[in-house]
């Protein structure tokens, strides 16, 4: 008679249990606890109106996990036309966008300094461009951000 599959067959908690440890261990061998798990800050797309344009904002993070770095792209839409393209970076709440190549016209700027005024809103000041509007634009989706701004 074999003992292998009665052993098993009582216990099979066991096999749970274990596989629980291996992942904590994993864990904390790349530094020991859920920051490897963070959600990223930019999870979500973005969207907004000034005046009577819409506003689509879509960002893509170099390190999506981490609290700060830089954007390999963050692809703005202007009432449904092709994205323009923006470079910047991020530390916590706040970021700077910057425009890639070309140019804008009204009521785009040209760069802007942005921050989190909750977890599902960001604020964008123009850093160009006299009478230019500050953007309020709304994460497109629910957030499953722990972290508050």
């Amino acid at each position: 008679m074999s003992t292998s599959n009665h052993r098993h067959s009582h216990h099979p908690g066991r096999a749970q249990a274990g596989a629980a440890l291996l992942a904590l261990s994993l864990l904390s061998s790349c530094g020991g606890g859920a920051e490897a798990l963070i959600i990223p800050l930019f999870e979500f797309g973005f969207s907004g109106t000034t005046g009577a344009t819409k506003v689509d904002m879509f960002f893509v993070p170099d390190t999506p996990t981490s609290s700060s770095g830089s954007f390999s792209g963050v692809n703005v839409s202007i009432n449904g036309a092709p994205s323009i393209l923006y470079d910047g970076t991020y530390a916590n709440c706040t970021f700077t966008l910057s425009l890639h190549a070309g140019s804008v016209a009204a009521p785009i700027a040209a760069g802007y300094n942005g921050r989190f005024l909750s977890n599902d809103s960001i604020e964008l000041a123009p850093t160009s461009g006299a009478g230019l509007p500050t953007l309020t634009l709304k994460r497109l989706g629910t957030s499953q951000r722990q972290m508050g701004c």
